[in-house]
């Protein structure tokens, strides 16, 4: 299993990770993208880890860490924050709300801010804002 997928499992991105175990961003960052190997960590870090992942210290070695590939699911792996925005857009369409561009809006900068953020890729986002925001264009088709 790789880091990657305990992470979607928990549903949770590098950030809410880093807040859990009372680490840096850059510290959880570096470690799941395999910048800083797991086993080259001191105790306390494998430890805070561990517990905030829900597993034990060894498991938590086995993980396979390095770049984040694109899943099979390119909306695997979602922060909360753009699954919620998602889910508010779909529900306001089918309610047919009058707010819809606000929507719109707020998922358009969840998006934004989970790829900047490095919560998720590059291509994950252009996915999302072509399903959800922009649709086809008639060249894509």
């Amino acid at each position: 299993m790789t880091i990657w997928e305990r992470l979607d499992q928990m549903n949770l991105s590098r950030y809410q990770l880093a807040r859990a175990c009372g680490l840096s961003w850059a510290e959880v960052s570096d470690l799941c993208m395999g910048k800083q190997p797991l086993p080259q960590c001191g105790d306390e870090t494998l430890e805070r880890l561990a517990q905030a992942m829900g597993l034990s210290r060894q498991e938590l070695l086995e993980l396979e860490t390095g770049p984040q590939a694109l899943a099979l699911d390119p909306e695997s792996g979602l922060p909360g924050f753009v699954r919620r925005s998602i889910d508010n857009l779909l529900q306001g369409e089918l309610e047919q709300v009058s707010h819809l561009d606000c929507l719109y809006d707020d998922l358009y900068g969840s998006i934004n801010a989970a790829q900047w953020g490095g919560d998720i890729t590059r291509e994950q986002a252009d996915y999302l804002r072509k399903k959800y925001l922009f649709g086809e264009c008639e060249e894509d088709i």
